[in-house]
């Protein structure tokens, strides 16, 4: 008899036994599903229950916890028992932080642990301490008098139950995208969805509200005009909240576009600032502008990233103190300080881009007005004057 053959025999059964009792039954459920997956078997076939939840899982695993929820949800209404499509599914709603969803999961989540009790266990290991604890009803919050934070609210809860307000092509949907943008700061990207929901239904006075703001944060006031007084006719009482909504909302994007700067541009050099020689004689004429840009590489060999130059288009620079964008654009007026060869914009173009500053430099080819919006955003206007 071999006894060491026969004794590791013993131990590797012992070994994979105790192993298949390490894993928890949603463990197993998945590694099962992915063996099926690889011999092509008919539990995850197309259009089943186990290909959809295989979506889902592989959704959730990069942390896309809608998509995921959505697959899981699919997984779920083809098969009606399935404790783990379920329990994805609640868990999902739970990963995405939204009040209503987290309490929407609970009914699934009880009707997960009901068909399958270990799930409970899987639930503590994912949340150990602090699980969430949703509201005892699933219902918008109230609200003060002008309703809009009420209407916000229904929004989301529209969302997050799959309400008809929000379904795909309303512009509901267009406006819980823009409130997500706007809560975030990004109003650039809010005022495209407010846009939308306004030109497709522009009689609420709370979608006209919120483009207005999303406008004014940016500083385009004169714009934001005519839906501003469209939302106080249609709802008077926001006017009585109207200026600490401009603030916020001010103070928001500052904050947003100084996130995003640092995170686009927080590993590269500032530019170099050109040596100031006093900005001398103004050199009239048409000056062609280009943006740097930063174009996501990197040269090895220089120790430096690379940019790209994108032309942006041309204005022509007047003696009488008027300026005019492209052949047929808007005419502006600037000022010139021949000291420090620094041009202030006070209409026109460039005045609504509002630039930190914009320094006339001669060149040895010409001369150049370079536009600083940032210190890792800039244009760069030549003529070849000089």
């Amino acid at each position: 008899m071999n006894t060491p053959r026969l004794l590791f025999c013993f131990l590797l059964i012992i070994f994979s036994n105790s192993s298949a009792l390490a894993q928890d039954d949603l463990t197993k459920y998945v590694n099962r599903l992915k063996k099926s997956q690889t011999v092509r078997g008919e539990e995850t076939a197309f259009m089943t229950a186990g290909s959809s939840f295989m979506y889902g899982w592989e959704n959730y695993e990069l942390k896309k916890y809608e998509e995921a929820s959505w697959k899981f949800e699919d997984a779920m209404n083809k098969q009606s028992d399935n404790a783990f499509a379920t329990y994805m599914y609640a868990i999902s709603l739970i990963k995405q932080n939204d009040t209503y969803k987290t309490q929407k999961a609970q009914a699934f989540l009880q009707k997960a642990f009901n068909l399958n009790p270990s799930l409970k266990d899987c639930y503590n290991k994912e949340f150990p301490a602090t699980a969430p604890k949703p509201a005892d009803t699933l219902s918008p919050k109230n609200d003060s008098k002008d309703g809009l934070d009420a209407y916000i609210e229904r929004m989301k809860y529209s969302k997050a139950t799959g309400g008809e307000e929000t379904r795909f092509l309303t512009p509901g949907n267009n406006i819980i995208g823009g409130i997500e943008y706007f809560e975030g700061g990004n109003y650039h990207s809010a005022q495209t969805q407010f846009e939308l929901a306004v030109n497709a239904d522009g009689q609420t006075g709370f979608s006209n509200y919120l483009l207005a703001i999303s406008m004014i944060a940016q500083g385009k006031t004169n714009e934001a005009k005519p839906y501003l007084n469209k939302a106080f006719s249609l709802n008077p009482h926001l006017k009585n909240r109207y200026g600490t909504d401009a603030d916020i909302a001010q103070k928001k994007h500052v904050a947003y576009r100084a996130k995003r700067d640092k995170e686009t541009f927080g590993n590269i050099k500032p530019f170099t600032k050109t040596k100031e020689t006093g900005g001398g004689v103004l050199i009239f004429g048409k000056y062609a502008c280009t943006q740097t840009v930063y174009n996501g590489n990197y040269n090895a060999q220089a120790g430096a990233p690379t940019f790209s130059n994108i032309y942006k288009g041309n204005f022509e620079l007047k003696a009488d103190g008027t300026y005019r964008w492209l052949d047929n654009g808007e005419t502006g007026r600037y000022n010139y300080n021949k000291q420090t060869g620094e041009i202030k914009w006070l209409s026109g173009y460039f005045a609504t881009l509002k630039p930190q500053s914009s320094i006339f430099q001669p060149a040895s080819t010409g001369s150049q007005i370079t536009v600083n919006f940032s210190n890792s955003y800039r244009w760069e206007c030549g003529c070849n004057k000089k």
